[in-house]
């Protein structure tokens, strides 16, 4: 057994230290909230005005702190952690599972007791971010990610229509390389894609990617880690 969870590990460990498509990759929270539409951080009601009349009007279901399209497949449409006492986004909003939040129009955090308000990646993911609100009790602490650059309209508190940031102004200061493009990431955020038959660090190689001969590199070190591992550390099973 010991053999086996080693094995898996290491090669867990191997095959996310490589990206293919991808120049440069946002960091997910160590813990991630599968649960969105009931966090641990938010079992309450919802109470965001703005999300239920979003959801009355386009005909979705409201089900505990979210708005979901029942026609397709449960997309969550809007989030309301309004009044949820939150403390930190980085920790809460941030550490959402990212592939359940890519069809969000609207997210309500306000009437929170907010003293933190994580960084540019807390909100990566929400590529369809069209209204977000953010605060109403505690002034400026929490300012719109991205800014101007990700959003048109920016009132005291509030983010509404949302801008892509590789189309923007902001585009001069994108670092992707010549192999790669910008794709949008949700607020503030975005990737360097690689383009077709780059790969690999910065999309510097060319060519196509040797799958095969990466596997068998990789496994072959997996089995002789994990032998090395399980002669090493047999001696402590009992």
């Amino acid at each position: 057994m010991k053999f086996f969870i080693s094995g898996c590990l290491v090669y867990f460990l191997l095959s996310t230290a490589y990206s293919t498509k991808f120049e440069e990759q946002i960091v997910a929270p160590i813990t991630v909230e599968n649960n969105v539409c009931r966090p641990e951080f938010c079992k309450t009601p919802t109470i965001s005005q703005r999300v239920k009349e979003f959801c009355d009007e386009k005909g979705f279901s409201m089900e505990y702190r979210c708005c979901l399209d029942k026609k397709s497949n449960d997309s969550i449409m809007a989030i309301d952690y309004m009044g949820c006492y939150i403390q930190k986004l980085s920790n809460t909003v941030g550490a959402l599972n990212k592939n359940k939040i890519r069809t969000t129009e609207i997210l309500d955090i306000r009437n929170n007791t907010l003293e933190e308000c994580g960084n540019l990646a807390t909100f990566s993911g929400f590529v369809n971010l069209n209204e977000l609100y953010i605060t109403d009790l505690n002034g400026d602490i929490c300012q719109c990610p991205g800014g101007t650059y990700s959003w048109t309209n920016i009132t005291s508190g509030s983010c509404f229509g949302r801008k892509n940031i590789c189309g923007s102004n902001f585009s001069a200061y994108i670092g992707c390389t010549l192999n790669s493009h910008c794709v949008e990431n949700g607020p503030g955020n975005f990737l360097c894609e690689c383009k077709p038959n780059f790969h690999g660090y910065k999309c510097l190689e060319e060519g196509k990617f040797p799958t095969l001969i990466f596997t068998l590199v990789l496994g072959i070190s997996t089995i002789i880690i994990s032998i090395f591992l399980w002669q090493t550390q047999r001696r402590y099973v009992k």
